[in-house]
């Protein structure tokens, strides 16, 4: 069987607030064969609540593409390396053609 054919695809997001911030984080996930892509888009503005007071600041968002089986992994080590004290985490399912699957499941390790 080829590595990564059960496997289920996610996509993760977090932000940070600086380009190098991301840059830095998608390749220390890659480095690591956490990920097989990381896409960085940025700056844009977000708006948020933090200690009982409205903030604006600018941000870019890390896009992070991995099998399921890392899902643990992942969160564990973003949580290390995110310079905010409470990084965002967001993760889904996703639905891809079997040849980015294995693609995707290839370019990454358990």
């Amino acid at each position: 069987m080829m590595k990564g054919k059960n496997d289920i695809i996610m996509v993760g997001w977090t932000t940070v607030t600086s380009q190098k911030d991301a840059r830095n984080m998608v390749h220390n996930l890659l480095e690591s064969k956490l990920i097989a892509c990381g896409e960085i888009e940025g700056p844009f503005s977000t708006i948020y609540r933090w200690n009982e007071k409205i903030v604006e600041d600018d941000e870019w968002r890390v896009c992070l593409k991995f099998p399921k089986s890392l899902k643990t992994k992942i969160k564990k080590r973003v949580s290390e390396i995110h310079p905010y004290e409470l990084p965002q985490w967001i993760c889904w399912e996703v639905e891809t053609s079997e040849e980015y699957k294995t693609w995707v499941c290839t370019n990454t390790s358990p």
